[in-house]
């Protein structure tokens, strides 16, 4: 049994294996490239969404400033809790 990418230069089993090749080379690259936008924007989280123009919105936005808050009062319960 011959493999796609063992067939003859020319042949379309190779063009179609190159063309895989290409296109999840460049989904992997453009998904690494649309994370870090996100971990600086914050809006798409998918390349998929950011395809649709799926944004993220938040339904109320006080309730990150109240989780932000909350953080550090939790983060010491959790420990007071932990060393009892």
């Amino acid at each position: 049994e011959r493999r796609w990418a063992d067939t003859e230069p020319g042949s379309p089993q190779k063009l179609l294996w190159r063309a895989m090749r290409v296109a999840e080379n460049s989904y992997s690259v453009l998904s690494t490239l649309n994370f870090l936008i996100f971990i600086w924007r914050g809006v798409f989280r998918t390349l998929e969404d950011r395809l649709v123009n799926a944004r993220l919105d938040y339904i109320n936005p006080n309730a990150i400033r109240t989780v932000r808050e909350l953080h550090p009062v939790s983060t010491i319960q959790g420990l007071q809790n932990f060393d009892s």
